[in-house]
Order: structure tokens, then C-alpha cells, then sequence
């Protein structure tokens, strides 16, 4: 009972958000989110590559993040698939195999030598090759 005797004591108070800073912060966060990943790969090389890859963020998240660290000198970046549907294509939104016919095409098309899908949250990330085969660990 003691729970519920606090349910409406108190009406809602509505937080103040300082909206000056919010454009400055969130450009600090993807600084150091880009920061961060340079961590682990070397973009300027990838940057400089003169190549094609492309991305397919299958609808999520994802967006254009990837083809937005990538585009640059020679490396010719082409995301697929980077409009936020709800419905996310009717695919099944897990960067595995049977989900990566789009991109698998897209590959072979465009003579692409890779191809990256990230799921929808963009925390998982599948690959194609070149032959528009999907790599993976196992």
C-alpha cells in the first residue's frame, strides 16, 4: 500500500532543457564517437582508398553514419536502404545472410569490394566480399 498511496501526491513538473547547448553537445558526441572508432580503424587509409563499398543500414538507425565516416578522397561510398521505415523493407532486420539479398546485388552491381549492413539499432554488423558472398566468423 505504501506504493500506491504516492501515485498522484504530487502533479508533474515539466524539466527545463537548455536548448543553446544541445547542438554543441551533440556535436561533441559524435566527435568523440568518431574519435572512438578511429580507434579501431583506420579510416584516413579506407578514406583514401580508391574503391566503392556499400552500406545498407536495412532501414534502422543506422541512417548514413557509416557512408558519413567513409565519404572522402577515392573511397566512393553508396548507402542503400538509409529511409527510416517502420516496417524496415518487410526484411527481417538481423545483418545475416538471408536478409543481405539487396545488398548482396548491390555489390555485384556496382563492383563494390565490400559491402556493410548494420542492423537496427546499428549495434551488429554483417559483410558482404566482392562475389557478393556474406562473411562471417564461423
Amino acid at each position: 500500500m505504501a506504493v500506491e498511496s504516492l501515485i498522484n501526491c504530487k502533479p508533474p513538473v515539466r524539466a527545463a532543457v537548455a536548448d543553446h547547448n544541445s547542438s554543441h553537445l551533440l556535436f561533441k558526441s559524435v566527435q568523440s564517437y568518431r574519435r572512438q572508432i578511429s580507434d579501431y580503424i583506420d579510416l584516413e587509409r579506407l578514406r583514401f582508398a580508391n574503391t566503392r563499398i556499400v552500406i545498407d543500414p536495412m532501414h534502422g538507425v543506422g541512417g548514413r553514419w557509416v557512408e558519413g565516416f567513409l565519404q572522402s578522397g577515392g573511397l566512393q561510398a553508396e548507402t542503400i536502404h538509409a529511409e527510416r521505415d517502420p516496417l524496415f523493407g518487410g526484411v527481417n532486420l538481423e545483418p545475416i545472410d538471408c536478409n543481405l539479398a539487396t545488398l548482396k546485388s548491390k555489390v555485384l552491381e556496382t563492383g563494390a569490394v565490400i559491402g556493410l549492413a548494420t542492423d537496427g539499432d546499428a549495434d551488429r554488423l554483417g559483410a558482404v566480399n566482392e562475389l557478393g558472398q556474406t562473411m562471417t566468423n564461423t
